[in-house]
């Protein structure tokens, strides 16, 4: 009888904390998500301020150069524009993810860790948008250098 009674309380104490474990995994993934929600619009918002610097320096240097408006400054501001519409969706999806918090919060695991993959993927994509600008705007404010330098001396 007393083996009895000692399997019960093992087998309850088990069960309590599986479900213990179980929601701290829980709650470790809802903050996760939390965490790369706010870095994709973070990311975002650095590569939209990147793409307008970039604009402003491209057109500093078809200012420079006397093609303002010719096919070289379009076509570098059209891939600004392209590249800056990239990150469109990206905020979007983190913006819907954050929304939807309340409703994740009851969420499975599974669902919980499909939403992180995807919002991870958003922000590994967010990030290369905005090395890609910045690399880009290197490239253009070291060349508008070379066209201040020549004016000056």
């Amino acid at each position: 009888m007393f083996a009895a009674v000692a399997a019960f309380r093992s087998a309850s104490s088990a069960r309590l904390a599986a479900e213990q474990v179980t929601r701290a995994e829980h709650r470790s993934l809802l903050r996760e998500l939390s965490s790369s929600v706010q870095n994709v619009l973070l990311e975002v918002s650095r590569a939209e301020s990147v793409a307008n610097q970039l604009k402003i320096e491209c057109d500093t240097l078809a200012a420079f150069t006397g093609g303002f408006g010719g096919s070289a400054h379009s076509e570098v501001q059209e891939t600004v524009k392209t590249k800056s519409a990239l990150a469109v969706p990206l905020k979007r999806s983190a913006e819907e993810t954050g929304r939807d918090y309340l409703k994740l919060r009851e969420a499975s695991i599974e669902d919980l860790s499909q939403a992180l993959a995807k919002i991870d993927g958003n922000l590994s994509a967010a990030r290369t948008l905005r090395d890609e600008l910045n690399a880009k705007l290197a490239e253009t404010v070291a060349q508008n250098q070379l066209h201040r330098a020549k004016r000056i001396g």
